[in-house]
């Protein structure tokens, strides 16, 4: 198959590292939330670096962040009328317990900001 060019025994013999399983799970994370924007109204972003951005390609598809742009984030909460403050907070929880450290650090900036505001 010229898209697998190692042979599918290969690939499935070799050992998932820790680097891979979290390359997959980031990716099938942002895959989620992204179409579920799309079930809740949210069109592809065009405004700023954003989860709803559209992708054509895998390499596309890692470089978007895994969180919603200012514009997106007010267009979902438009809709739901969620907590963002509990929400980062449960984000910084699970990005923590799954490993996703540059996504913990994200929400947990994001999260000191906004009770830094509420005080």
């Amino acid at each position: 198959d010229p898209l697998f060019p190692e042979s599918s025994q290969t690939l499935l013999s070799s050992p998932l590292t820790d680097e891979h399983r979290i390359i997959m799970l980031r990716r099938c994370i942002k895959i989620l939330l992204h179409e579920l924007g799309h079930l809740f109204g949210l069109e592809h972003c065009i405004y700023y670096i954003c989860l709803m951005n559209g992708a054509n390609h895998e390499i596309e598809m890692d470089q978007q962040p895994l969180y919603l742009c200012p514009v997106c984030l007010r267009k979902l909460y438009s809709t739901l009328q969620f907590n963002v403050q509990d929400m980062y907070e449960n984000f910084v929880n699970l990005c923590e317990k799954y490993g996703l450290e540059e996504e913990r650090l994200w929400y947990r900036k994001r999260l000191d900001s906004i009770q830094d505001t509420n005080k």
